[in-house]
């Protein structure tokens, strides 16, 4: 009796979450075992949140966008709905579903939710967590190559951390039927085989702003209404989302950004400034996303918008994430149900493959099949 069908998931946002979620619930006539490597030490990606005591701050994305049905041709730059692969309205749609019913985010607009509890909540919600069985998640894993044999080098975070080396040991001795890669483009690009030249010319062209934010304390705990611009040519906001103190200040500028490789500098230095404005913060923690929001997306010319890449030399091997639709956690939603999607299509493929062994598998998936 063949065994389980091996998955890597690489990434814990929410992309990977809903990649996962979807091959689970999909009925494959086989066992699945799916395995979610992340360098981080916690899941969410940047749907990000830091607590100390009563503080909680959303650093990340704390407000959660999406195109209603009706507008997701235009949200996407496409003539109509038929240069959009099916799979991806499913999970616009889909993700629409969640929010509308998610107990911890508040309805803004009918597209847009702000999340007033820990962001991450929402990507555990979208996997369930509690009571989902056959997904081995290890964070501290940071991966460093992907083999044309659907293998991975990695390394951990913390070499002294048991945990994140029994991830890299877990990770690194399996050969996987299929992996898929929810990180940001650039970096994704790094750890991936080589692509064909036209996948190649556009993965490079996917663009993205960087950010930097503090994290502060308001004694008084006193919501702050956001902020325009609080310092003259500085780009810098001020905000309490959650409204019970956990100040978050942010700015694109490129004063903070060159501080990016020393956290301590770059908190002094946002405090310094916000200290024109208001002095009565606690300075608490910094961080730069140096991949925040996508400017400019994965498109290829006359081909269907389809939310997952499928490599062009590496059956089973795919890339998935927000920046292959746009810039919102409902893009990164609906492309990790897309590439679930892809995912098990490819792996009823190999079911149904008589010849197939892990030395010779199927022809690659071409993205107008998806």
């Amino acid at each position: 009796m063949a065994g389980p069908f091996r998955v890597l998931v690489i990434g814990s946002g929410i992309a990977g979450m809903s990649c996962a979620h979807q091959i689970n619930a999909t009925q494959l006539g086989r066992a699945v075992q799916i395995t979610i490597a992340d360098k981080g030490r916690n899941i969410g990606g940047r749907l990000a949140t830091r607590t100390e005591g009563d503080y909680i701050w959303n650093y990340g994305a704390y407000q959660v966008d999406f195109p209603t049905q009706n507008k997701v041709a235009e949200h996407l730059g496409a003539s109509n709905l038929d240069d959009i692969a099916d799979p991806v309205i499913d999970g616009y749609n889909k993700f629409h579903e969640i929010m509308t019913t998610y107990s911890q985010a508040i309805k803004k607009t009918p597209n847009n939710f702000q999340l007033r509890h820990p962001a991450r909540d929402l990507v555990r919600h979208v996997l369930d967590c509690d009571s989902i069985d056959g997904v081995n998640l290890f964070q501290g894993v940071r991966v460093t190559r992907i083999t044309p044999d659907r293998r991975v080098l990695a390394t951990p975070v913390d070499s002294d951390n048991p945990h994140h080396k029994e991830g890299v040991d877990r990770v690194t001795q399996s050969q996987f039927d299929a992996i898929v890669v929810t990180i940001p483009a650039p970096q994704m690009f790094e750890i991936m085989p080589l692509w064909d030249n036209p996948v190649s010319k556009a993965l490079n062209k996917v663009n993205y702003r960087s950010l930097t934010c503090g994290m502060f304390k308001e004694p008084k705990q006193k919501p702050l209404a956001p902020t325009k611009s609080i310092l003259e040519g500085k780009d810098l906001h001020m905000l309490d989302p959650i409204g019970n103190g956990s100040v978050i200040v942010a700015s694109t500028h490129k004063d903070y950004l060159t501080l990016s490789g020393n956290k301590r500098k770059l908190l002094e230095k946002i405090t310094d400034d916000i200290g024109q404005v208001n002095d009565n913060l606690i300075p608490y923690r910094a961080h730069v996303w140096r991949y925040a929001t996508v400017t400019q997306p994965f498109r290829i010319t006359d081909s269907p918008i389809c939310g997952v890449v499928p490599h062009s030399h590496v059956s089973g091997l795919f890339a998935a994430g927000d920046w292959t639709l746009g810039h919102t956690v409902g893009d990164a939603f609906a492309s990790g149900h897309a590439s679930g999607n892809a995912v098990t299509s490819f792996l009823k493929m190999l079911s149904t493959d008589q010849l197939h062994s892990r030395e010779q598998a199927p022809t690659t998936v071409p993205l107008s099949s998806l």
